[in-house]
């Protein structure tokens, strides 16, 4: 089967960029089949704000891709009306997260690397379920990857770069066996609707105890 790929460039982190990325997404398909997400970025940068006044790691992790899931739902859903698979999937790390301040959730206050990091997983918990609830007629996926051999780490101080290397060479899978797993998950009969929190190897997980009905309205 012969595939035809498109590349569109944007940076992610602008939510009106994600909103143009959207619209030309639109321009060029009249239903969405698959979408999958799977953008972000590794730094050990201090809070950094986007013209969003949110922080530059969760607007990739979590705002983007709410953003970009929210407005292609109409294509989904045109998919879904025709009986065809209409599904999502957010890969991060489902049921790693953390606590999330419903007080800051931007963490203007509560900011540190390891907060952000867990509130980005968490919101992706909450995203799914929220729009599953909304979608019934399409399937919503969050699954964690693992670690996986990439260059994702390249960017960082050589101290950190060489322990992550030195890690990921005993624990990290090849990027075809993870993309293996990941497909798994994402075509699987059960994700055809529905909310699905997945691990590394695309089997269900249990919610985590951050995941409750309050923060999921707040996050909404």
């Amino acid at each position: 089967m012969q595939v035809q790929a498109t590349f569109i460039k944007s940076d992610i982190t602008s939510m009106n960029n994600v909103k143009k990325l959207a619209r030309e997404i639109e321009q060029q398909m009249d239903k969405i089949n698959l979408l999958v997400m799977s953008q972000g970025i590794m730094t050990l940068d201090p809070r950094t704000e986007t013209e969003d006044g949110v922080d530059r790691k969760i607007a990739a992790h979590y705002y983007s891709r709410f953003t970009l899931t929210y407005l292609l739902a109409p294509l989904l859903e045109k998919a879904a009306s025709s009986n065809e698979d209409a599904r999502v999937m957010s890969m991060f790390s489902a049921g790693w997260g953390g606590r999330i301040y419903l007080d800051d959730l931007t963490l203007k206050s509560n900011w540190s690397i390891k907060n952000a990091g867990d509130v980005a997983i968490t919101y992706n918990d909450l995203m799914v379920e929220s729009f599953s609830n909304r979608y019934p007629k399409i399937g919503f996926v969050h699954i964690a990857p693992g670690a996986v051999a990439t260059s994702l780490g390249d960017n960082l101080p050589w101290y950190a770069r060489w322990g992550l290397k030195f890690v990921g060479g005993l624990i990290a899978k090849q990027p075809k066996e993870c993309a293996a797993f990941m497909l798994k998950g994402l075509l699987m009969p059960q994700s055809r609707t529905g909310l699905h929190l997945l691990n590394q190897y695309g089997d269900p997980i249990e919610k985590s105890r951050y995941h409750t009905e309050e923060a999921r309205d707040a996050v909404w």
